[in-house]
C-alpha cells in the first residue's frame, strides 16, 4: 500500500491535498460512470465495488490502530474513508448519491482542517509527526488541542460530529438498499 508511505514522506500541503483532490474527483468520476453508462451491467460491477469498500472500510479501520506516526494513522483513517465512500456508490439511487454528497463535504472539512491544524502546529514550531508529539498539546495551547479533538472525533465519526451524520447518511442509504452486511461492517470499523 502507497498511501500511508506518500503521507508520511511528503510535505504536510502536498498530503492535505493528496488527501482530498484525488479522492474527491475519484468518487464523484466513478459514480458518474457506474450511476450512468454502466448502470445496466450493475450486477457485473456491484460485487467488486462490495469487495473493494469491505477491504477499505477493514484494511483502514484495523491498520489505523497500529500507527504511531500521525500522518500514517490519517492515510489509513483515508482508506477507511475510501470504504464509506464505495458504500455510498454501491447504495445508487438518490439516497446513495445524497450519502456520497454529504460524505464527501463533510470529508473534505476534516481532511483539510486536520492538516491545517498539523501545518499550524509545525509552523509555530511544534512537533507533530507522531502522536507522542501531542502529548500535553491540551496544556500547551488547549484551543488547537480542541480542535484537533473535534476534527478526530468527527473522522471517527463520533456523534453529534458533522462525521457522525456523513456516516449515518452512508449506513442508511446501505441498509435501505439491503447491503446490511456492508453496513454493520462500517459501523464495526468506525468504532475501533
Amino acid at each position: 500500500m502507497w498511501t500511508p508511505d506518500v503521507y508520511q514522506g511528503a510535505a504536510t500541503p502536498v498530503t492535505a491535498f493528496f488527501t482530498t483532490a484525488p479522492k474527491v474527483a475519484g468518487a464523484l468520476v466513478l459514480a458518474q460512470i457506474l450511476l450512468g453508462p454502466l448502470l445496466g451491467a450493475a450486477t457485473a460491477w456491484s460485487q467488486i465495488l462490495w469487495a473493494a469498500a469491505a477491504l477499505s472500510l477493514c484494511v483502514g479501520g484495523f491498520a489505523a490502530l497500529m500507527q504511531t506516526n500521525i500522518k500514517r494513522l490519517l492515510a489509513y483513517s483515508t482508506i477507511n474513508h475510501v470504504g464509506f465512500l464505495l458504500l455510498s456508490i454501491l447504495t445508487g439511487g438518490e439516497n446513495g448519491i445524497a450519502a456520497l454528497l454529504v460524505y464527501l463535504a463533510v470529508y473534505i472539512v476534516i481532511s483539510l482542517g486536520t492538516f491545517a491544524a498539523i501545518l499550524l502546529l509545525q509552523q509555530q514550531g511544534e512537533a507533530a509527526e507522531e502522536l507522542n508529539d501531542l502529548a500535553g498539546l491540551g496544556k500547551r495551547r488547549p484551543r488547537m488541542a480542541m480542535c484537533m479533538a473535534i476534527l478526530m472525533f468527527a473522522a471517527a465519526g463520533i456523534p453529534p460530529t458533522a462525521g457522525f451524520l456523513g456516516k449515518m447518511f452512508v449506513l442508511l442509504a446501505a441498509m435501505k438498499s439491503g447491503f446490511i452486511w456492508l453496513a454493520v461492517l462500517g459501523v464495526l470499523t468506525s468504532v475501533v
